[in-house]
C-alpha cells in the first residue's frame, strides 16, 4: 500500500454548529481530524478570529468558555510536517438570558386611582421569543402572540392590590415571570341628576337628587350645605339608589332668595373619598310661596 505523506491532514468540526443556539456559556467543543502519519501533532483554535489555545497530540475536544452572543470558531490543525488544514463553524450563538420586559406603563407597585388599567410594556431578546402568556391575580394563563410591544386593557377592577403575571420563553430555552403589581384606588363617582349646576330654581326649596358608583362599595354620604350637614349610610343593598334629599329640610327654613353651593361628599369602604359639588340660584321665591300657599307647576 502506497501511503501519500506528503498530504495535509484532514479536519472537521462535530460541535458546536453553525447558527445553532445553545443555553450556555460553556461548550466542550468537539472535532475529528486525522493524518495519512498516524496521529496529528499540535491543533491550534481560533475563536471568533483570535487565538485561543493550543493542544498538542490527539486530542480532538476542549471545553470553552465564552461570553454570550454570536460566536465562530476555527480549529487548525498540523502533522509532524508542518502541514496543515482547518474547519469553521459560524454564527452559533450563546444565550443564557432571558427574553427582557420593558415596563412602560403603568410603574411597578404604584397606586392609580382609577379601575380601568392599561398595561404596556416592550419585548426582547437576542434569540427570539417563542412563548408569551399573562394572568392577573388568580386567574389562568392566556397566551398573546408575539411581537414587539403589547398593550392590555382591564376593566372595573376592585379597589385593592392587584399583580399582572407575564411568562416568558425563548428559543434557547431561557424562561422568566414577570410580577407587575398595582394598587387600585378609585374614589366614588358621584352623578347629581337634579338640580343642574348654575340653574335658576323658581321656589324655596330644591331636591338635591343624585347617584353614586364605586368599584368597591359606598359607605356613606355627607351633605354640606349653608353651614349644616346631613349624613347618610349606604348599605351595601342600596348601591344602586338613586338618593334625594330637602335641601330647606338641611337648612331648617325655606331657602331665601340668592346663589348657594351645596357639597356632596362620598366615601367607599376603603376609605377612598370623592367631593362633588352643585351651584344654583334661588330667584323670586315669595313669601307666600314660603308658606306653602302657591306652589308653581
Amino acid at each position: 500500500v502506497e501511503v501519500n505523506i506528503t498530504a495535509p491532514p484532514k479536519v472537521k468540526v462535530l460541535f458546536p454548529e453553525s447558527y445553532e443556539i445553545y443555553n450556555t456559556t460553556t461548550l466542550n467543543v468537539t472535532w475529528y481530524a486525522e493524518d495519512n502519519s498516524g496521529h496529528i501533532d499540535m491543533t491550534r483554535i481560533y475563536v471568533d478570529g483570535e487565538y485561543w489555545v493550543t493542544l498538542w497530540g490527539d486530542n480532538f475536544s476542549k471545553e470553552l468558555t465564552m461570553a454570550e452572543g454570536l460566536h465562530n470558531i476555527t480549529i487548525v490543525v498540523f502533522d509532524e510536517a508542518g502541514k496543515s488544514a482547518m474547519d469553521s463553524v459560524y454564527n452559533f450563538r450563546l444565550d443564557v438570558t432571558p427574553p427582557k420586559i420593558t415596563l412602560i406603563s403603568p410603574k411597578n407597585e404604584t397606586t392609580i386611582h382609577n379601575s380601568t388599567i392599561n398595561f404596556v410594556w416592550n419585548l426582547s431578546d437576542a434569540s427570539g421569543v417563542v412563548k408569551v402568556e399573562y394572568a392577573l391575580d388568580d386567574s389562568s394563563f392566556q397566551q398573546l402572540p408575539i411581537k414587539e410591544s403589547y398593550q392590555l386593557t382591564f376593566y372595573n377592577l376592585t379597589d385593592g392590590l392587584h399583580h399582572l403575571k407575564i411568562y416568558v420563553e425563548d428559543i434557547a430555552g431561557n424562561k422568566k415571570l414577570y410580577s407587575i403589581a398595582v394598587n387600585v384606588q378609585e374614589p366614588p363617582r358621584l352623578f347629581i341628576l337634579n338640580p343642574e349646576n348654575y340653574s335658576k330654581i323658581y321656589y324655596w326649596d330644591v331636591n338635591l337628587t343624585w347617584k353614586a358608583w364605586d368599584n368597591s362599595r359606598v359607605v356613606k354620604f355627607v351633605v354640606y350645605f349653608l353651614e349644616h350637614e346631613e349624613r347618610i349610610d349606604v348599605a351595601e343593598d342600596e348601591q344602586d339608589k338613586t338618593w334625594t334629599i330637602s335641601l330647606a329640610s338641611i337648612y331648617g327654613n325655606p331657602l331665601d332668595d340668592g346663589s348657594f353651593t351645596v357639597y356632596i361628599k362620598a366615601w367607599d369602604e376603603v376609605g377612598n373619598t370623592a367631593t362633588y359639588s352643585i351651584h344654583f340660584t334661588i330667584v323670586a321665591a315669595p313669601w307666600f310661596e314660603k308658606i306653602g300657599v302657591y306652589h308653581p307647576i
